[in-house]
């Protein structure tokens, strides 16, 4: 198990990039299926993502991008008035 509750912190951008042998900037468009690498260099950041068993951070991705892609609604009912 990884996360806060068991102090382990799950594996990020650049564990994958590590393991993968390439950059940082590397490992963000080929989760975004960007056509802009090799095969084989996509073929090995995929790899490295499966072998951690990374999963992407919504967290930080609505903070890059600026959009969380969440809609909010708050409701009052009536005979709590």
């Amino acid at each position: 198990m990884t996360g806060p509750a068991s102090g382990v912190r799950a594996p990020g951008v650049r564990e994958v990039a590590a393991a993968a042998g390439v950059s940082r900037q590397t490992v963000s468009p080929v989760l975004n299926n960007s056509p802009s690498f090799r095969p084989e260099t996509q073929e090995r950041v995929l790899a490295a993502m499966e072998e951690l068993r990374f999963s992407p951070n919504r967290a930080a991705r609505a903070l890059t991008m600026s959009r969380s892609h969440i809609i909010g609604m708050l409701a009052s009912s009536a005979s709590s008035l």
